[in-house]
């Protein structure tokens, strides 16, 4: 697991991408330290106060899931060397906090990659092999033009997503991506919306059999009651979670297409209140026609 100073380093480094001013002189104002104090916590020679916990979330838009993190290290930093050894092995093994430790942590300064539908769909299908060795078929595959599959690959290659090999092959460079600042929810959006758009597109123009043969699509619509949601999302979780392990962990057996998931997405619309208004007035409608027959 990470200590505290390499957190923290991690979020003022997405601090310094969004804002080309701020600097740890301007963390250590906001978080009423010295500048001196501050280099020492990041070098590891000082605890970070407990009490500016708060602040530096704040300060530096650090998510949930990160508070959590920073806040657990935080706990073991106050620990003897031996006690903090036999705690992070315990952390490990009960795979607490291995989900932040699978994701690249990214944040405003890395909002480019997805302010482009296509960007961050390339990133994923050079994930495969199969495309990795002729990344023309991507262009193919997304329906882009060739210029802007070659425009977007040296991008990512300048912005140290992506490498060339000496065959000719490209290979990811870093792990899953995560973006932590808590003011992403509003590109978050634009790229869902951005996604939905080419769904739609893709369903009204592609109506032969054959391209519906081709599709990932269920069918299956669930009412669930607003205190089940939580409950019911939790399990559809854990179900996706498997079949990315499956089929990105290369756990298929022998001779099957291993290459084939990349990308798995999935959304719920919860019913608005009018929509479960008239839910509620065909269940008793329902109901009075069953007692009637």
């Amino acid at each position: 697991m990470r200590t505290v100073k390499e957190i923290i380093k991690v979020a003022l480094d997405n601090a310094k991408k969004a804002n080309a001013n701020f600097s740890m002189r301007s963390l250590a104002m906001h978080l009423e330290i010295s500048p001196g104090y501050l280099s020492k916590i990041l070098n590891g020679k000082k605890n970070f106060p407990q009490d500016k916990l708060d602040k530096v979330c704040k300060v530096l838009k650090i998510d949930n899931l990160t508070r959590d993190e920073l806040e657990i290290a935080l706990s073991i930093s106050k620990l003897s060397t031996e006690r903090q050894e036999t705690i992070k092995h315990r952390i490990k093994d009960s795979g607490k906090l291995t989900f932040s430790q699978n994701y690249e942590e990214k944040g405003i300064g890395d909002y480019w990659l997805i302010e482009k539908w296509y960007r961050f769909q390339i990133r994923n299908l050079l994930r495969l092999r199969t495309f990795a060795e002729n990344p023309s078929l991507i262009a193919i595959e997304l329906g882009i033009k060739p210029l802007t599959l070659e425009k977007t690959l040296k991008q990512l290659k300048d912005r140290n997503y992506i490498k060339y090999l000496e065959n000719g092959h490209i290979e990811i460079i870093e792990k899953n991506l995560r973006f932590t600042n808590v003011n992403f929810n509003y590109i978050a959006r634009d790229f869902q919306e951005s996604n939905l758009q080419l769904a739609r597109k893709e369903l009204v123009e592609n109506t032969s059999p054959e391209s519906f043969k081709n599709r990932l699509i269920s069918n299956n619509t669930f009412a669930v009651h607003s205190s089940q949601v939580e409950a019911f999302r939790n399990e559809l979780k854990e179900m996706c979670y498997r079949i990315v392990q499956k089929y990105d962990k290369k756990e298929l057996p022998e001779g099957e297409d291993k290459d084939s998931l990349y990308q798995l997405n999935y959304q719920f619309f919860p019913i608005s209140y009018k929509g479960h208004r008239l839910l509620k007035q065909f269940e008793n409608q329902t109901e009075s026609s069953q007692k009637i027959s």
